[in-house]
Formats: structure tokens, C-alpha cells, sequence
């Protein structure tokens, strides 16, 4: 018998069956609930409007739409894959995101749908084997827009109320009792650490008919929320993947033993409990942890009809082997000492005889055959959503833990338990106050690296990483830091053990650049001065910014050489207070406590003042190879020149060339001319030194050198007495620009691509080198 009422606005599709007396007789009520959303009438009857249907994530409906045709018309688009005399239609739409769903049509039997593919001006349609109740639709492209369209049935009336919807498809879940041993389990699945060494692994299951009530699952690519881990059932696993077609265990229930331990453990707590069909599997294990930590999922074929009783429940016995303690952990979160059974995790709106106990902590239900949501990961009517279990142990004491599920009443309805794997953890280090700070936040500043600490004490080991790479010798609290990187600290109990919790540094730690460098004074010239002048600070910090790229920085000016106070304001005029005077350019990062902190001065000059060349021989003698630097002058701040242009009143230009650098090679018989600059002036006149070669082994070599033409256009032809062996060219930026290798007494050189200018060409022969002076025209 089947119906459907209305409770609080919400939708109730009710079934009544019967078993058989294998179940005592006992009237199964299966209840789905629906949320309902309604259509008015003569509604997305056209591709173009058609409604927008979205996918649950999980195998129930997040909604189902309820269909009304009275008022729709049939659209005119082809339809080559389905045969139907209905006079009206209704559109969905809908984008998968994967290659295959589940769409749940109830409508009756000869109401069919049709599929297609892009947008309403070209729709390609797909030809899908239909079926009653659940169609999976496959080789869907995600990311794609399809299109369902739905025909009203040749009996369809305005009471028969039809609904759709789509979800996931899921398959069933895998299980085995062969991929992993019984040892296996423990030490590969469950624990799979080496943080824990385990011993004494035992267990007990049914033993008649080949049952095995132990063994590994995998989602199998399923909604199911655990990736893989063990499971314990009280019948058979061949009965524990889905779907929820049938009574797990009820066709063939065998019964076999009890435990006594979980008798005990539940009527601690007042519930009355005989265990029958117990499958157990136990263990010693030592940690170097304090905290062990598990998820499991509690599902049961209880729930529903039977959720009033006490029937099946687990128990997770953990015993302290130095004071033979023992406390069962299998307790529901957020109560002392509730075991979890049926009794103490249940929802009354899948079985109103009875409370709520509970109930946030129940997650699905999931009725049997044949309604469509039946399709399951698991062959069970009711799931818990994952519970997280805990117990605090002693690292190194050895424990004893044994993990049960039982059968309570009867054997004809089973339940099952999955554990996900279990986690070492430490429970002081699990605290959200413990985190990794920074003396300099996240930058290392120029000549102050950062300190890095933890706020934590005990006796822990420590060691701190720099990019994921263990630093040398960082084994305490503190760490500092010297080079940018992504920090991190591991914290364990025992010196070199790999069990323990990593700290990471919230921010990767940057070198800040601001390394301090020479600011230039300032320097104002005045007819006939009395050394004080108004100075413009913020044209200076400006030049800071711009010279060294620190436009995403702050500049400030202080008379206080830590910086510390005796701020000025740059952007108002500042009269020096002494002449010459010392202020400090102070450049600060804005996200950090960075700073740099240059010395400069304020100097007020009369303008009159004439700077003199600087002095020194007028004629010098070096040997091949030296430059401008090796040239013997005195005076301040030096620039040398290779020409200098007489103005009407007799002396240099100083701004007719640019300055030459000091690496420029010198040239026998050269003339190099040498300004000097004090404060900020630079001399009008030039000191002139000529330059000449002393006679050495070089002499010898180079005895027969000849080149020509000079000036050239393409090709220098070079001739020498004895071999040459390389030809180099250089600007007079001391920039190499030409490079050839010879084994000849005459060598050519192809200047033709060199740009306009004079040229040093350097040759060299038996190891010695001569350079000459070219210009390219």
C-alpha cells in the first residue's frame, strides 16, 4: 500500500510491505521525504523557457519538481527516439559537471522523456535506453548545456502528481576479505604510521556458512564521505555494498556468539543489551602520541521500523595496560558517556513511535526497493554522518584497543561500522594559540635578520625547515632567520622521530631591500652668502626613490642619527640650522620595521668661488694594459675626458663630452684630460696628461706592427713582423665589441658593422698585447 500526506507543509510518500516471519513478522515502514517545489500551470512548455534543474551532489534530491502539463501544449521539435501520442510536453535543463547522473522521473509507466544536447536552434538529440523509475544518463560532456523534455502520458490527470529530478550516480562501494590480511588491516589501513607499533592482533567473526564480518572498503569512486578503511558487520560483507536492496543479512541470518565486553560497556550506562553476532578485532599498540583520533559511520538496517529498540551497537574498548583502565570510545560526540547504539543516534520522523535521540548526528535514509532512491554505496536504511572519535593515551604505555559490533535482540537486521584511518595527534600541540611569530613580521631587514619563535613549552624536540629543507643544527624555540624562504617548525616528542606536528609560518619570509647607500649633499650656491638658505627636502626624497626603485617605500628626514626623533617635514622649505649641516634620510618599508638610515649634508656656498683643475704631471709613462685609474692626479672626485674644446675666454668646457670610466684602456701617445668637483662645482679648467709606453719586451714584438687605413670604413688591415693571434675591439665604455682569432703575420678585421666613433684596438702577439687607437667612420 502506498500514499502520500502532507505534514508541516512537507510532502510524505509513504510504502507499507511485509516480510516474511525470518523478521518476526515485523511491518517494515519505509518513509522518503521529498522537499517539493510546484509549477503553476502551462509552464516551460518550450525549449526556450525551459527550467533549470540542478544536480545533487549526494544520491538524494535536493528538490523534486512536481510536473503539471494541464494547459501545455506539445512543441513542434523533432523527436527521432521516442514513439509517444502525447498532446503536451514540459522542458528542463540542466549542465553536468561529470559524464553520467542519475535522473529520477516518476511518472506513470508509458510517460517517457527525450534528450538533447546545445541550444534550442540546433539541438542534437541522444537516443537513451529508458527506463521506470531511475534512467542513468551516460557519456554526458561536462560542461555542456542538455535539454530533458518530458511527455504527458495518454492517462495522465491533473491528481496524478509526477515529479524529476537528478543526482549522482552511485555505485556501489567496495569490500574484501582478501586484499588485506587481518594484520594488514591494523598496521596498513587503519594505522598505517610510524608513529605506532602494533602487536597481539586477534580477531573473531562468524564462522559458519564462510561468513566474514571483517574486512577493507573503498568508496569506489562513490558519494560515500570515507576514501577507504575497515569495516566490522554483525552479518556478511558480501551484504555490505550497495544498493539498499534488501535486509543485509535477513535472507540468510546465521548467528553466532556474543561479547560479553560490549554487554558490559552498554549496560554501564543503562542499556539493557544481549549481545548476539559480535564480529571483533583487537590489538596492542605503543604510541609516541597522547591523542589517538578516527572518524567512523555507523549504519544499520534498524533504522526505520526498528530504531525503537535497542538493537546493534559498537563499542571501541581502550585499555591502559599499566593500570588496566578501560574506556569505551565509542561514545556519541559531545556526551560523557553515551555509547553509540540504535537507541542513542535516531530520528522519529522515520519512526514516529518513538524520540528523537540524538538526531543531528543521524546523516541518511535511504528506503529499500523499489523506491528510486533506494540506489545506494551501501546496502543499509540509515547512516550516521561521520563521528569523530578521540582518546587521550600516554605516549610510550602500552594499550590494548578492541573494536566490536553486535547484534542486540535478534539477528535478522545488521548493521555495520566503516573506520576510517586513524591520526596520531598531540593534544597541547593541537591548540590554535600555538603559531610561529615574527620579530620583523615577514621581511629580514638589511643588517637585522628576523627572530622567529614559538610560544610553546614541554619537552618536546624541536626543528625548524627553510623551503621544506631541515636547517642545520635549528633545534630550539627561537630560529634566526637570515635568508628569505617559507619557514617551518616540527614539533615531537623524541629527538629525530618523524611523528609529530608541523608549524608553518603564515607568510613567506622577503628580504627587504634596503640596504643603506650614499645620498649626495645638497648644496645651494648664493652671490655673497651668509650660509644659510632655504633647502627643498622633498625634491631629495624624490631622488631616493627614483635612483633606487623604492617608490613603494617611505623616505623621511631627521636630525637625529638613530632616527628616533627630530623628524622635519619634507614637504615644507627647511633653513639649515648650521653650515655645513648633517641631516639622515630615513627610508622605511611600509610593511615591515625596516628601515635604512643615510647620512647627508646641507651646505650653503658662495658662487663666486672658482674650482682649479686638479693637479699632477702633465706627462706619464705606463706600460700596455693600463688604464685611466693607473694616471697619477690630486684633487676631488676625478673625471677624465678624451678631448677638450676651448671656450672664447681660453679654458675647457667641461660639459662638451661625456666623462670616460676609469677602465678605459690606455693609449701610447694619448692625451686624457682630468676635472676635479668640489662641492658640487666642477673645475672649468682640464689637467692635460699625455701618456707614453715604456720600451720592454712588448717593443720587440710589435717592432714591425703596421695598420691602415686610419680613419676606416670596413676592413683594417694589420701587419706585423711576428704572428698575431687576436684582434679584440673596444668603445670607449670599456665595452668589448669586436673579437677575432688569427694565425697570421697580416690579419683583417671587418669593422663595418661597429657604429661611428673611436675604437681601441688591442692585438696581441707572442703573448703580449699593444693596443691602438681607431676611429670608425
Amino acid at each position: 500500500m502506498q500514499g502520500f500526506f502532507y505534514f508541516n507543509k512537507i510532502k510524505l510518500i509513504y510504502i507499507f510491505t511485509h516480510q516474511t516471519t525470518t523478521l518476526m513478522k515485523k511491518k517494515l515502514l519505509l518513509l522518503a521525504l521529498w522537499p517539493i517545489s510546484l509549477f503553476s500551470q502551462a509552464q516551460y512548455d518550450t525549449c526556450e523557457n525551459a527550467y533549470s534543474l540542478n544536480i545533487s551532489n549526494s544520491i538524494f534530491c535536493n528538490t523534486t519538481p512536481l510536473i503539471f502539463f494541464d494547459g501545455n501544449t506539445l512543441s513542434d521539435v523533432p523527436d527521432n527516439c521516442v514513439e509517444t501520442n502525447s498532446d503536451s510536453d514540459m522542458w528542463f535543463q540542466f549542465t553536468p559537471g561529470t559524464n553520467q547522473t542519475q535522473l529520477k522521473l516518476n511518472v506513470p509507466t508509458d510517460g517517457f522523456f527525450s534528450l538533447y544536447r546545445g541550444d534550442c536552434n540546433s539541438l542534437t538529440q541522444i537516443c537513451t535506453e529508458q527506463q521506470q523509475g531511475i534512467t542513468i544518463l551516460h557519456d554526458l560532456i561536462p560542461g555542456e548545456t542538455y535539454k530533458l523534455r518530458c511527455y504527458a502520458p495518454s492517462d495522465f490527470n491533473s491528481g496524478f502528481e509526477s515529479y524529476i529530478c537528478l543526482t549522482v550516480n552511485d555505485a556501489p562501494i567496495l569490500v574484501s576479505d582478501s586484499q588485506y590480511t587481518i594484520e594488514q588491516l591494523v598496521t596498513d589501513v587503519f594505522f598505517n604510521s610510524q608513529c605506532v607499533s602494533v602487536s597481539n592482533i586477534t580477531s573473531y567473526t562468524g564462522n559458519a556458512n564462510n561468513l566474514n564480518g571483517i574486512g577493507y572498503f573503498n568508496r569506489n569512486a562513490t558519494s560515500f564521505p570515507f576514501d577507504e578503511g575497515i569495516v566490522l558487520t554483525n552479518s556478511d560483507l558480501q551484504f555490505v555494498p550497495g544498493p539498499n536492496s534488501n535486509m543485509a543479512g535477513a535472507l540468510d541470518p546465521v548467528e553466532w556468539l556474543g561479547d560479553e565486553d560490549i554487554e558490559n560497556a552498554l549496560m554501564e550506562e543503562g542499556i539493557t543489551f544481549e549481545s548476539k553476532n559480535a564480529s571483533i578485532l583487537e590489538f596492542d599498540f605503543v604510541a609516541s602520541a597522547d591523542k589517538l583520533d578516527f572518524e567512523i559511520i555507523f549504519a544499520s538496517d534498524e533504522y526505520g521500523s526498528f530504531q525503537c529498540e535497542n538493537n546493534d551497537a559498537i563499542a571501541f574498548l581502550l585499555t591502559d595496560s599499566a593500570n588496566n583502565e578501560t574506556v569505551n570510545l565509542a561514545i556519541v560526540p559531545g556526551t560523557e558517556s553515551t555509547p553509540i547504539c540504535i537507541a542513542t543516534i535516531r530520528d522519529n520522523q522515520y519512526m514516529s513511535a518513538c524520540t528523537s535521540e540524538n538526531a543531528e548526528f543521524f546523516g541518511q535514509f535511504i528506503p529499500q526497493n523499489p523506491s528510486p532512491s533506494s540506489i545506494s554505496p551501501t546496502n543499509f536504511n540509515g547512516l550516521t554522518i561521520p563521528l569523530h572519535i578521540t582518546g587521550s593515551i600516554i605516549p610510550g604505555n602500552n594499550y590494548h584497543l578492541k573494536l566490536v559490533i553486535s547484534d542486540g535482540e535478534d539477528v535478522q537486521v545488521s548493521s555495520a561500522v566503516f573506520l576510517k584511518k586513524a591520526l596520531f595527534n598531540y593534544s597541547e600541540l593541537d591548540s590554535e594559540n600555538i603559531a610561529i611569530s615574527s620579530t620583523t613580521f615577514d621581511n629580514i631587514c638589511p643588517q637585522e635578520p628576523t627572530i622567529l619563535s614559538i610560544n610553546l613549552e614541554g619537552p618536546y624536540a624541536y626543528q625548524w625547515y627553510v623551503d621544506g629543507i631541515p636547517i642545520e643544527n635549528a633545534t630550539e624555540t627561537t630560529y634566526t632567520a637570515t635568508t628569505p624562504g617559507q619557514y617551518s617548525l616540527f614539533v615531537s616528542y623524541e629527538e629525530g622521530s618523524t611523528c609529530g606536528r608541523m608549524f608553518n609560518y603564515a607568510y613567506y619570509i622577503s628580504e627587504v631591500n634596503l640596504n643603506p647607500m650614499d645620498v649626495s649633499d645638497i648644496i645651494i650656491y648664493e652671490d655673497n652668502t651668509d650660509g644659510f638658505a632655504q633647502f627643498d627636502l622633498q625634491a631629495k626624497a624624490n631622488e631616493i626613490m627614483d635612483e633606487n626603485n623604492y617608490e613603494l617605500y617611505d623616505v623621511f628626514f631627521s636630525t637625529d642619527p638613530n632616527g628616533e626623533e627630530g623628524y622635519i617635514n619634507p614637504n615644507l622649505p627647511y633653513t639649515n640650522l648650521t653650515n655645513p649641516q648633517t641631516l639622515y634620510a630615513i627610508i622605511a618599508s611600509p610593511t615591515s620595521v625596516c628601515v635604512a638610515i643615510m647620512p647627508f649634508q646641507l651646505r650653503v656656498l658662495d658662487s663666486t668661488e672658482i674650482v682649479p683643475q686638479p693637479d699632477g704631471e702633465s706627462s706619464q709613462t705606463f706600460t700596455e694594459g693600463a688604464t685611466l685609474a693607473d694616471i697619477v692626479v690630486s684633487g676631488e672626485n676625478i673625471q677624465w675626458y678624451d678631448s677638450g674644446i676651448e671656450v672664447p675666454d681660453g679654458v675647457m668646457n667641461t660639459n662638451s663630452n661625456t666623462p670616460l670610466p676609469l677602465s678605459t684602456l690606455l693609449v701610447d701617445g694619448a692625451t686624457y684630460y682630468a676635472s676635479q668637483t668640489i662641492n658640487g662645482l666642477e673645475s672649468l679648467d682640464r689637467l692635460a696628461v699625455t701618456v707614453h709606453f715604456s720600451l720592454d719586451i712588448e717593443s720587440s714584438v710589435f717592432k714591425g706592427l703596421n695598420y691602415f687605413p686610419n680613419p676606416v670604413s670596413d676592413i683594417l688591415t694589420l701587419s706585423n713582423a711576428n704572428e698575431i693571434s687576436k684582434v679584440e675591439a673596444y668603445n670607449l665604455l670599456g665595452q668589448k665589441v669586436l673579437a677575432k682569432d688569427f694565425s697570421t703575420t697580416e690579419a683583417q678585421v671587418d669593422m663595418s658593422s661597429l657604429e661611428t666613433g673611436i675604437y681601441l684596438v688591442k692585438v696581441t702577439s707572442q703573448e703580449q698585447q699593444k693596443t691602438i687607437r681607431i676611429q670608425k667612420q
